[in-house]
């Protein structure tokens, strides 16, 4: 029997660091999310990536849970789905860690928030382990330079730093996007970033190109917190120390502090709820 959509669908905006993201309240049919997320995607022209929220959860270990329209793992909502559990909860407390089932990933993942003003929290998430780094050479790159591919749960992010023969992909937007589409499927990616990083004046300096194969959908991202996670690892992981990276992004700033020896990363940003919205099943052709 066809899965019906439902009558009304109520959404939340959330502005982290100028990734906007849209979690929707609205219990959707899985068979049904993409197609959702779609169509909001296309009302919300601004929205650069749809999760599907729920407390609704059978586990006593998670307090909510979250999954992204593609099933990708995505810090900057992970935070955001944690700040929106607090507001429906109406919770006093000005400091207060939710923990959440995120899509991408097996174990909870844990987000710290910290009340200021406005329906505005800082958040610190503790993000998941690298699996591996490993060198990625596009096909038919014979005599270049490798790039980086840092492994995670959910998601894949190579690291483009200046001195590559790809950098330049960073200003030539269509040959990027082209080209990212083709590596996420050499490199079996389900979700796959690039980070374009440049170093100037002591400042880390990232650019997000972010592909998702399942949507599809392809965004210069305003920030992305799993690829400045992943970043942050590689950069401490090639120093041979644990280290913060405070990393310079179209919509802000986002502080990563990763130690290899452990394999922990954790990420520091804010989210702030921009609105909340209806709209009808209509909206969908």
């Amino acid at each position: 029997m066809m899965e019906r959509h439902p009558d009304r669908i109520k959404y939340h905006i959330f502005d982290p660091t100028g990734n906007i993201t849209v979690l929707v309240e609205t219990r959707v049919p899985l068979s049904l999310q993409q197609r959702i997320a779609s169509c909001i995607m296309k009302k919300e022209p601004d929205a650069e990536q749809v999760g599907f929220f729920s407390t609704d959860v059978s586990s006593a270990a998670v307090q909510a849970s979250l999954r992204m329209a593609g099933g990708e793992f995505c810090g900057n909502a992970a935070m955001s789905a944690a700040a929106l559990f607090l507001l429906k909860k109406n919770s006093p407390a000005e400091k207060e860690t939710v923990v959440l089932s995120v899509s991408g990933v097996a174990d909870p993942v844990a987000v710290s928030l910290e009340a200021l003003c406005d329906e505005t929290y800082a958040a610190r998430v503790t993000m998941p382990r690298i699996r591996e780094i490993r060198n990625f050479l596009p096909a038919g790159a014979e005599g270049r330079a490798p790039l980086p591919l840092v492994c995670m749960e959910g998601i894949d992010h190579l690291i483009i730093e200046e001195e590559s023969s790809y950098y330049s992909l960073c200003t030539d937007k269509e040959r990027a996007e082209r080209a990212i589409e083709k590596w996420c499927a050499q490199t079996g990616s389900s979700c796959l970033g690039a980070m374009f990083l440049k170093e100037e004046d002591g400042r880390h300096i990232l650019t997000p190109l972010v592909f998702v194969a399942a949507g599809p959908t392809l965004f210069w991202e305003q920030a992305c917190a799993s690829g400045a996670a992943a970043t942050a690892y590689f950069l401490a992981d090639r120093a041979h120390v644990a280290r913060k990276t405070v990393f310079a992004l179209p919509g802000g700033r986002l502080t990563v502090s990763a130690d290899p020896s452990e394999n922990r990363i954790v990420l520091q940003g804010n989210t702030r709820r921009v609105c909340v919205r209806e709209t009808t099943p209509d909206v969908c052709p």
